[in-house]
């Protein structure tokens, strides 16, 4: 399974070093709470990168049936770690795209955090890319397809795949990145900023490294702003 790190830019982010959330959410009773937190573990981690552990209960909209009683969403807890550099006002955060965007809306709900998704522009990245394997284009415009992968060597170069990107929207981007270390490394880049590890790395220090040096050298020079 690859490993997510979700990239956010941070306007200003809470002086607590122990935070909690409890959001009531009610459907016809009281079905509990929807609890978000974030508690300080270790300072100055890795590359000038606090370490804060958190928790989210993310909501998933779902009908079902439980003990004689219906609904439509559950909470799902999820467990995460998040890193956080003040001095250059960069958060990322160790798990899927929907769990992370989900959790900074709460915490952006607060009115203590003011954290921000990245919008890249692809189409500056590729030629800084060692070979682009494989490519997600999504809101197509097509009757029954409304998302398409692409894949092979340097697929961004084909026909087919220029023509669905005039048409949609590129939403994720696979390719091997030859890092400072001099390896190849098999890597995933959404979007909305996650960069998807591939490659079994020995210890989440290695992990983070290369995931900043990903987004320092590829993502960050073509944020949209």
């Amino acid at each position: 399974m690859p490993k997510s790190f979700v990239f956010f830019e941070v306007q200003f982010f809470s002086q607590k070093t122990d935070f909690l959330i409890p959001i009531q959410k009610e459907l016809l009773e009281n079905e509990g709470e929807q609890i978000s937190s974030l508690k300080l573990q270790t300072k100055q981690f890795i590359n000038k990168f606090n370490k804060y552990i958190c928790h989210h209960d993310l909501k998933v909209k779902r009908f079902g049936k439980v003990y004689g009683k219906t609904f439509n969403h559950f909470f799902e807890p999820k467990d995460f770690n998040l890193f956080l550099n003040k001095e250059d006002a960069l958060c990322i955060i160790q798990t899927n795209i929907d769990t992370a965007t989900d959790f900074v809306n709460q915490l952006n709900e607060s009115k203590e955090f003011s954290l921000s998704k990245v919008d890249i522009n692809f189409e500056g990245m590729y030629p800084l890319i060692n070979e682009v394997a494989g490519a997600w284009i999504a809101d197509l415009k097509r009757t029954h397809l409304k998302k398409a992968g692409f894949f092979g060597p340097n697929v961004h170069k084909s026909e087919d795949f220029k023509a669905a990107a005039e048409e949609g929207n590129v939403s994720a981007i696979q390719m091997r990145y030859l890092g400072s270390d001099n390896q190849e490394h098999y890597v995933a880049i959404s979007k909305k900023g996650a960069i998807s590890l591939y490659d079994q790395l020995s210890s989440v220090e290695e992990e983070i490294t290369l995931a900043l040096e990903i987004y320092t050298t590829l993502v960050k020079p073509h944020i949209i702003v």
